[in-house]
């Protein structure tokens, strides 16, 4: 029995880099690298503080960054040239659609300012967000290879910052990570999916450091990136870079309400074009698409290119708060047990 345990834990070691993949949080961008833990905190330097990443499907062909020197703030600009195929641009204030409702308010003009509105509207609602789930699909390009599309189910409690990841679609079925800082020796618990690790294997449990060099070699952002604090934070860096007109952080453009086949309504689009150097994982520059949820305000999807297309989809829809989370929701013993 010794014998047949060590055999299986010798090929769990030789497979367990497929299982790191599972460990990206939503996340799309961060302005760190995955150095160490990000903790969530209200506010940092007026922004809000870490949560996962986003990404945007079938974007626009690559178009030129402007220079540096042309980097004005943001606000109202002529019908951009570089829509996506096949995307609706919507104008603001049609009266064909009506986004208001009892709970938030509704779709609100942008002004003359509307990437800071974006933000501050993001800001209002994760502040009152403290757990949530919701349905991520993320396809993400690691090592130059374009990953298989995965959809997981995501929980996230804030204090203490705490992460469980399902895998729901037929990519990683049955997988399961966890993560609660300051609990467990703050490392990542894994459960795999049968078969995961050989063929015929039950799942099997894990534990990894989130930055443990393993990890981070296959992954493009960290699971302590994950949620929708991090991407309102970096979207906010942006925002206040280019107030500040800060070339190192690219341009920005107000795309407006597009319609999206990932959406059963429009959403407020905007086109970052990123120089080499404003994002470690772009070092040749970039694109990014972010789209906000003209209700709620929380970036729904993000999609970045780079020289050779798509490397990053990351997209949160059936987002669902208040969620009552506990310590039971993050029991990695619980990992594997219908609930």
């Amino acid at each position: 029995m010794d014998d047949q345990r060590k055999t299986l834990t010798n090929h769990a070691r030789r497979i367990s880099p497929l299982l790191l993949i599972c460990m990206t949080g939503c996340s799309d961008f961060s302005q760190h690298r995955f150095g160490g833990i990000r903790r969530e905190s209200p506010k940092v330097a007026g922004l809000v503080h870490p949560a996962p990443s986003l990404a945007i499907p079938n974007p626009p062909t690559a178009s030129k960054s402007p220079a540096n020197s042309e980097i004005k703030p943001a606000g109202f600009l002529p019908e951009p040239k570089f829509f996506p195929p096949g995307y609706t641009k919507i104008p603001v204030g049609n009266s064909t659609f009506n986004f208001t409702t009892p709970q938030f308010g509704g779709y609100q003009p942008v002004g003359d300012n509307p990437l800071r509105m974006l933000h501050t509207r993001a800001v209002k609602t994760y502040t009152g967000m403290d757990s949530y789930n919701y349905r991520f699909t993320r396809r993400e390009s690691v090592g130059g290879k374009l990953q298989p599309e995965e959809l997981i189910l995501v929980k996230i409690r804030r204090k203490p910052f705490s992460v469980s990841l399902k895998w729901l679609g037929d990519e990683g079925k049955g997988r399961e990570v966890m993560y609660i800082d300051g609990k467990f020796g703050s490392k990542l618990q894994i459960l795999t999916a049968p078969d995961e690790v050989f063929p015929f294997a039950p799942p099997t449990r894990f534990s990894f450091a989130p930055n443990d060099a393993m990890v981070k070699s296959k992954s493009r952002h960290s699971i302590t990136e994950s949620g929708f604090g991090n991407l309102i934070d970096n979207f906010g860096r942006l925002v206040a870079g280019i107030e500040a007109g800060d070339a190192r952080v690219g341009t920005a453009k107000y795309l407006g309400m597009i319609e999206r086949k990932e959406f059963p309504r429009p959403v407020e689009a905007v086109h970052h074009n990123l120089p080499p150097g404003a994002d470690p994982d772009l070092p040749k520059g970039g694109q990014r698409w972010w789209y906000f949820d003209a209700n709620h305000g929380l970036p729904v999807l993000v999609i970045t290119h780079d020289e050779t297309g798509e490397v990053e989809y990351y997209r949160h829809d059936l987002i669902q708060w208040p969620a009552r989370l506990d310590d039971l929701d993050f029991d990695p013993d619980r990992m594997g047990k219908k609930q």
